[in-house]
């Protein structure tokens, strides 16, 4: 062994234990891999925010998400269910539904179809708010507010015209 050199692979900390940069007190880095998207730090994390100026181009987690997130969101699942009903006073009045899957949903029953809805908006709402930090997913939450609202102005002409 070299002078002023430590061995690390002595501690037997894995493969990259020779570099230096990779240890830290004897135990190998964690940041080496990117934090999953479930992990017990989705609850119980304190991330807010990205730490460091380097990664802000880069798409990350985080733990906690802040109230503005927590609004945009549950107003994408207000309208989703505003839009339900819409659509079901619609179709009561005499008119169509064009999305065949939610047309086979409403012929089951009315029960199916809200619920539908609502489920697959809410499972759609989680992964926004998983991937907030996402370059594409911050522009996405915007677009689908700006649809919502324009698919409410839609929907109140066609309930005042039947």
């Amino acid at each position: 062994m070299e002078k002023g050199h430590f061995d690390y692979d002595a501690l037997g900390v894995g493969v990259n234990a020779g570099n230096p940069a990779d240890m830290r007190e004897g135990i190998r880095d964690r940041r080496r891999r990117p934090t999953p998207v479930f992990s017990w730090y989705t609850l119980f994390g304190q991330r807010r925010i990205n730490r460091r100026r380097t990664d802000e181009r880069d798409n990350y987690y985080v733990d906690l998400y802040n109230a503005r997130l927590l609004a945009a969101l549950l107003l994408i699942i207000a309208l989703s269910l505003i839009d339900a009903l819409c659509t079901h006073q619609i179709i009561a009045r005499g008119g169509s539904e064009w999305n065949p899957i939610m047309r086979v949903l409403l012929d089951v029953s009315d029960h199916a179809f809200f619920s539908y809805k609502f489920v697959m908006t809410s499972a759609g709402v989680i992964i926004l708010c998983l991937h907030k930090n996402f370059k594409f997913v911050r522009h996405l939450i915007s677009l689908i507010l700006v649809f919502y609202v324009i698919l409410m102005f839609y929907q109140v002409t066609i309930l005042y015209a039947l």
